[in-house]
Parts: C-alpha cells; structure tokens; sequence
C-alpha cells in the first residue's frame, strides 16, 4: 500500500505534529507501507526511507491545491493522510477545504485531527470541513470523538477512530557512567537533584510557576534542586522573555540550566540524567502532550496538572497538582522529598501498536 502523507512539518521543524508525523512515518515504513510526504519547502530531511515531496510554497491560494493534486498525480496513492494543524498552516483556510477537493477527485482521505476540544468554537468549526470530508477521522484523545460525535451531521460514532501518541523522543539507553559524566558537564561538581523541563516554552505549559516557586524557595533557604530546562529561550518570544527576566531578578542563572533543540537520543539521555521532572499545563496534562510522555518513559517521578479528562495509562510515576500554583507546587515538591526516587518504569503507547492502528484505518478506507 502506498499513502501520500500531507503535512505542514516535518524536521528540521520545530513543530510538535511535525515530529509525531515523522516517528509515525518511520514506523509505517517498517510495517511495510510505502510513504510520500508532501510539505513545505522549508522542511524535510533525505534519506529517511520515503519520497520527500517539498513543494509546497503558500499554503493558501488556488496555486496550494494545483502544487496538491499536481503531486499526487505524480504519486498515485491508495490513501492521502492529511495531519492537522502544524506551524505552517497559520490561519489559512484552504489546508480545512482540501479534503472536500480531494473527494471531488476521487481519493481516499484519511484525516488525523490533533487539536479540538480545547480550541476556540470558531477554531472547532474551521474543522468541521475536513471532518465532514474525510473518509476516517483519527483523534488522539477520547474527548475529541465524544465531542465530534454530538455533530450528528458533520460525522458518526463509525468515522471517527481514537489513536493515542506516543513519545516522539526515544527514551534512552546511556549507562550510568555517561548520564553522571553528562550531569558533570551541565553542573559541574553539584550533587544534590536535578530536575527536568521538556518541550516548548509556552503559556500552556506554565514554567512561569516553577520559576516563581524556586525563588520563593531560595528565598526561604529550601531550594534543594536544580532545574534543567531542555528547550529554547529567547527574548523575541514575549512568554520566554519574561521567563528569561525573571531568571535574572530572582538571581537563579546558577540554579537553573537552558539547553537548546538537541536530536532525540541527546534529549533523552538528557532527561534520563535529571532525578525528576515538573511538566505543568494549563488545560492539566493529557495524552497528548507528547513532552510528558518523553519525560514519563525515562522512569522518573513526574510533578504534573491533574488532568482534567480519562487518561488512558495509569500514571503511577505521577504527583499531581490540582491548579498550577506556588502553595500546590511546593507541597508536591515537599512530598518528593519524602519519596524514593530510584527509576521505575512506566507503561507508554507502543509505537508498534500505533502503526498498526493506522494501517487497520487504511486497509478500511481503502475497501469503501
């Protein structure tokens, strides 16, 4: 089977659906199925065992459908999966219209919706297009498909299909000995605890409240840990700048680390050397957020949010906040203190499992 996967990212992006997409596409090649990808001209990598197709200049525009079914011509595919949204698609609408085109044209679309129920209502309803469009719907969080399925005339209980994530970072092998000769290198001769930050520096993901607590701790004498945060600050963005400011006021440059985008396996290893991670978010953590199920295979003890829905894996690593704030976040921190924090592996969505979901949703739709 040969599927022409349509995506506005891929790496080098720094796009967390982009990153999903290419762990997925690897894993479909090494089920068997033959891969084209179609995305931006910005972004692709060769020789990663599929045709890159990276054509696509303007994702809006009548010249976005010609370049579309110019290629798609080319390849002639069973199945056209299109991953929705990622960092190139903005606010153009014309990526939301394209499935309704692709039937027009007679080809088999599958749809994989990565952002619903959190979105603005007239952000769900630019969706609804491509849901209505599509021949299968792939969520990744159950809420998703109960919230779609009140749309009786937009899609049913029976095109819409729930596929959980996995991490797009490898957890890591690294010995002992290299994860304490990386620890060395990231804070020399300190030997108390580390703690890990992963992902983007957003407002969804609340670091502002673990810099404002280890300041009130440092200003208490309590601080016990140093923070490493694996992702980028840089003062053009306003949420990283003020996080960047209050660093320097609070006078924590010594307590806490910032490593820029590193590849997958350094990022692991990086998280497997940290004792434990705080991962906040402001909607509380969900399945989806791949930057808590990176943290969360490596074995470590987890500060998170509450989630505010059914989370599919049971979570026994976990300390959960309620509300992300500073009383919240220092009791849990309080009772890490009292707890072992030896590692102990978790259960994770199975990539394996993922692919072969995906390729079952195919094999359907290929059939209609």
């Amino acid at each position: 089977m040969k599927v022409a996967i349509i995506t506005g990212a891929v790496p080098p992006a720094k796009c967390g659906v982009g990153d999903y997409t290419d762990v997925l596409i690897s894993n479909l090649i090494n089920a068997g199925i033959k891969i084209d990808v179609i995305t931006d001209i910005k972004y692709g990598e060769n020789n990663k065992g599929y045709v890159l197709h990276n054509v696509i200049k303007h994702w809006y525009g009548i010249s976005f459908f010609i370049t579309v079914l110019r290629v798609l011509k080319e390849i002639n595919c069973d199945i056209v999966h299109i991953q929705y949204p990622t960092i190139s698609y903005k606010g153009f609408i014309e990526i939301n219209l394209l499935p309704i085109l692709l039937r027009i044209k007679g080809y088999k679309v599958v749809y994989t919706l990565h952002e619903y129920s959190q979105r603005p209502l007239m952000s769900r309803i630019r969706r609804w297009p491509s849901v209505k469009a599509s021949h299968k719907v792939i969520v990744v969080e159950d809420t998703f498909k109960i919230d779609l399925e009140r749309l009786r005339l937009i899609t049913s209980r029976e095109k819409t299909e729930v596929i959980y994530i996995g991490s797009n970072i490898p957890k890591s092998n690294a010995a002992e000995g290299d994860l304490l000769r990386l620890r060395s290198q990231l804070f020399g001769n300190y030997n108390g605890l580390i703690a890990s930050y992963f992902g983007f520096v957003n407002s969804n993901k609340e670091l502002v409240t673990t810099i404002e607590t280890m300041h009130t701790l440092n200003k208490e004498h309590r601080l016990f840990f140093k923070l490493l945060i694996i992702g980028e600050l840089t003062p053009s963005d306003a949420y990283q700048n003020e996080i960047l400011k209050r660093i320097h006021e609070y006078k924590l440059e010594n307590e806490i680390k910032t490593v820029k985008y590193l590849p997958k396996e350094e990022v692991g290893k990086h998280i497997a050397c940290s004792d434990f991670a705080i991962a906040l978010f402001s909607n509380g953590v969900s399945i989806r957020n791949g930057s808590f199920l990176a943290l969360y295979q490596e074995g470590i003890k987890v500060i998170t949010t509450k989630p505010k829905n059914h989370y599919p894996i049971k979570l026994n690593n976990a300390i959960f906040l309620n509300s992300n704030s500073v009383s919240e976040l220092k009791s849990a921190l309080q009772q890490l203190q009292t707890l072992n924090l030896n590692k102990n592996l978790g259960d994770i969505i199975n990539w394996d499992n993922i692919a072969q979901e995906h390729i079952r949703i195919y094999n359907s739709v290929y059939r209609l």
